[in-house]
């Protein structure tokens, strides 16, 4: 009897704690989240608009969290996003998502992958808690229709006050809209069908899908999210693809240390017959006569479910064809030509579409870019990057040469750069004996090919860097407390992590460690 009501008066004092508002406790309809989607049916390509609210003891909920997952017919994750239910949150998270962004195989920041490519996203988590937190990272990409291309995630332990960096690869689809297109960093306490609530906003990262290396970088802007009071609105377009059946929609609200139970609906996606869309490339889309140029209609897409393109036509203008997916022609005379591909998929459907290429004679260079350092120590070997490309239409050998304050750096040779391919030359410039605290003008030119008509661009500038004594981290021209406190702040960071800063790295080797703190504390006092 006397245990019966030791747990009677210990459950009645966890009501009480939860009633005087005790964050992480979370009576059943203390925090409530309702979800519901604009319509009960969808098609291919079609706009699936997910809405709902938050209240908290029966008041709408400002500054809260909902966490969104929508699951295929085949119970696979394709959405896990957090949206807010007001305009922010002043929250000291015991998680937080730290950095997230587009990288290559080895975790350095990229900003645009081809369509059809393999490529990473690097996501770097810290565990603010002095004890340890089981945590499922997501990362949901989209394309520049907001069209969800893959969802991957991990569920790992943080140790206390540590921190993970998972590097998540993904496949770009083929038939993926260029653009500039968001992906979507995410941490949860676990899946939201499953009760699992947001541990911190999200984050956004930018990158850029492209058609292939020759096309112009795409400027559409990425949609803003809608924030309102006690609310929340997410949309994502439905695939050319998608399995047909019931997809689930699970979310599950955070509010200032509350959770609430998952609530659910669901929809339903038809499958419809619908024609293919025919798209292609051609690299390059000029050249010259003889030249081969590759022509991919790997972005074509059938339009439907366990659909499939059955043949591929080409009629290259010039009375030549071919029936092959990836094809290849030569041109033998100057002049422009309309491409057209026709494509039909296994139920019969058919599509075309066509692109114009140019055959001419046209040599230009062009400097697109060049990049250096503001502030630069007198010692260093500082590198210079200049972008190039070539407009033309004839693979071509040339010259690049760097200059400082007109003095000639280092000049590298470019050989048979293809037509309208573009690539990074890298000069390196050794600063030992530059006088202190000297702006220096950085520029670059490229030499005039035979017959290049439109040279402005062969030359670019980028403006002026600063050289400074070794150490003197803020550029004061004197080394004291305020140069060997940050780089000592910075101890252990590397290049590529979000706290990296050049400036740190003395030595300089990528790292900041010992090394640079010996440097910097090795010179305290000095004036230059």
């Amino acid at each position: 009897m006397k245990g019966k009501r030791l747990l009677v008066y210990m459950l009645i004092a966890l009501y009480s704690l939860a009633m005087m508002g005790i964050p992480g406790f979370s009576p059943v309809g203390e925090l409530v989240a309702t979800v519901s989607t604009d319509e009960s049916s969808y098609v291919l390509r079609e706009t699936v608009e997910v809405h709902g609210g938050v209240t908290f003891r029966g008041f709408p909920v400002d500054r809260g969290l909902i966490g969104i997952q929508v699951d295929d017919p085949l119970n696979n994750p394709m959405v896990a996003r957090t949206i807010p239910t007001g305009t922010g949150n002043s929250e000291n998270w015991g998680v937080e998502i730290v950095s997230f962004y587009l990288s290559d195989a080895g975790g350095h920041p990229q900003s645009k992958v081809e369509r059809g490519e393999l490529t990473y996203f690097f996501v770097t988590v810290k565990n603010n808690k002095f004890t340890s937190q089981n945590v499922l990272i997501t990362i949901n990409i989209y394309d520049s229709t907001l069209i969800p291309l893959n969802l991957r995630s991990v569920a790992l332990t943080l140790n206390p006050e540590g921190s993970a960096a998972p590097l998540l690869s993904t496949q770009i689809s083929e038939w993926a809209s260029v653009g500039n297109a968001p992906a979507y960093a995410n941490v949860y306490s676990g899946w939201p069908e499953g009760g699992g609530y947001p541990l911190c906003p999200e984050k956004m990262a930018n990158f850029t899908i492209i058609e292939s290396i020759y096309e112009e970088l795409p400027d559409n802007p990425i949609p803003n999210q809608p924030v309102q009071n006690g609310t929340y609105i997410t949309s994502f377009q439905l695939s050319p693809e998608p399995i047909p059946g019931t997809y689930t929609v699970n979310v599950c609200a955070w509010y200032s240390g509350y959770y609430s139970e998952a609530a659910t609906t669901t929809f339903q996606v038809e499958d419809v017959e619908a024609p293919p869309v025919a798209s292609f490339v051609a690299k390059p889309p000029m050249a010259n006569p003889n030249y081969t140029i590759i022509f991919d209609a790997s972005s074509s897409s059938p339009e439907g479910y366990n659909d499939t393109i059955i043949s591929y036509v080409w009629d290259f203008d010039d009375g030549q064809n071919s029936t092959n997916k990836i094809a290849t022609h030569e041109y033998t005379n100057f002049g422009n030509y309309t491409v057209t591909l026709n494509v039909t998929d296994s139920e019969g459907f058919w599509n075309t579409t066509s692109k114009s290429v140019s055959i001419a004679e046209i040599h230009d260079i062009a400097l697109t870019s060049i990049q250096c350092l503001d502030e630069i120590y007198s010692d260093w070997i500082v590198t210079i990057t200049i972008g190039v490309k070539n407009k033309g239409t004839y693979a071509e050998t040339f010259n690049v040469t760097a200059y400082y304050n007109g003095s000639i750096i280092e000049t590298k040779t470019i050989t048979n750069l293809g037509p309208q391919i573009q690539t990074d030359v890298d000069i390196q410039w050794n600063t030992i004996g530059l006088p202190l605290y000297v702006h220096y003008t950085i520029s670059a030119e490229a030499d005039i090919l035979p017959n290049e008509t439109a040279t402005a661009d062969n030359n670019i500038t980028y403006g002026t860097t600063t050289t400074k004594g070794l150490g003197d981290f803020d550029g004061d021209t004197d080394v004291d407390i305020f140069d060997v406190v940050p780089i000592a702040a910075l101890y252990g960071v590397t290049s590529g992590d979000p706290d990296w800063n050049i400036q740190a790295d003395l030595e300089p080797d990528g790292k900041i460690d010992i090394y640079d703190v010996v440097i910097v504390a090795s010179r305290y006092g000095t004036q230059y």
